[in-house]
């Protein structure tokens, strides 16, 4: 398991020659292991997103619209537990990770590659 989560990390950084490769890889340890997919976007959930989000909560609640300022919150609320996520985890780029029967794409979006990789990982969710 870990000769192949390193196999697909390299891609996040080399040169993919045949996308079968690391569609491959990834098939292999969802089948094989019985993981389930996980992908968490830190590209899109972000400190820019979350200031974006409080700043139209505030013209929601000025406007009266409590069910868009709610809706407002709950972005909030999702972008401040990805940051404590990537926080924690002292993540600043992307990589693959198995955790709790879970093979997770901590997704930056700061290659090409990582679009690529995400492209391949969203079509096997």
């Amino acid at each position: 398991m870990t000769e192949t989560l390193d196999s697909l990390n390299n891609f996040l950084s080399e040169p993919i020659n045949d996308l079968m490769e690391p569609l491959n890889l990834m098939h292999t340890l969802k089948k094989n292991f019985h993981l389930q997919l996980m992908l968490v976007d830190f590209k899109r959930h972000n400190e820019e997103l979350l200031a974006k989000t409080r700043s139209e909560k505030s013209q929601a609640v000025e406007a009266l619209n409590f069910e868009w300022a709610a809706n407002q919150r709950e972005l909030e609320r999702e972008c401040l537990k990805y940051i404590a996520l990537r926080d924690r985890l002292q993540l600043t780029s992307s990589t693959f990770s198995i955790s709790k029967q879970q093979f997770v794409f901590f997704y930056f979006g700061l290659t090409k590659n990582d679009e690529v990789l995400k492209g391949l990982f969203e079509k096997m969710i």
